[in-house]
């Protein structure tokens, strides 16, 4: 990534968050051109399904398709902050469980997290953020808001996760996704919510 035509940061990793500190690059208020160079490397074995290594399409392989595939953006984040989320569905327990990775000691913090549906918030677990560089939040939808992910109904929760100091002011928040669902394999048969699903 060049901000305003300085190197800032190179990142392997897919879609994985990074970080850049562009002290001396750009300063509050400033304008500043953000360009992301990806390279995919076509030669290495990769998933690629049906899509052509050669610059054409052939035989039974699809002219293939380059670019990025999510969209990119900067933003400036406290030195403690939120990091990448990881959301675990709990059917059996009408739950889900979040653990929220922090970029350092937080003490004095806390880590609260809202789920919500289209009526508004469904509901909402807090925790102290603690020492421990990732706090995990136990959030228990109540029975008359579940509804579970299906293929014939892909329903999707909106999550916010804010992290509070001690007097409630609010130092950074994200806001994600997730839906309640379960997979389990019996056999050969692969069900989500305990229902076959052909494949």
């Amino acid at each position: 990534v060049w901000v305003n035509g300085v190197d800032v940061v190179r990142h392997r990793g897919g879609f994985t968050p990074f970080t850049a500190d562009l002290s001396g690059v750009a300063g509050p208020g400033d304008k500043a051109t953000i360009v992301l160079r990806a390279r995919d490397d076509w030669r290495p074995p990769q998933a690629r399904g049906k899509q052509s290594q050669l610059y054409a399409n052939h035989s039974c392989l699809y002219t293939r398709t380059t670019g990025i595939w999510q969209t990119v953006w900067m933003e400036p984040v406290p030195d403690i902050r939120l990091k990448r989320s990881r959301i675990t569905p709990l059917v059996g327990q009408s739950a889900f469980l979040i653990d929220q990775p922090l970029s350092g000691n937080a003490s004095g913090l806390s880590v609260k997290v809202t789920v919500a549906d289209k009526r508004g918030a469904v509901a909402t677990a807090e925790a102290e953020a603690g020492l421990d560089l990732s706090t995990k939040l136990f959030v228990e939808i109540p029975k008359a808001r579940r509804r579970l992910w299906s293929i014939e109904d892909p329903f999707l929760y909106d999550l916010t996760i804010e992290l509070r100091d001690g007097s409630g002011t609010l130092i950074d928040s994200v806001t994600s996704y997730a839906g309640l669902r379960s997979v389990s394999i019996h056999g050969k048969a692969i069900k989500i919510n305990g229902k076959t699903v052909f494949q």
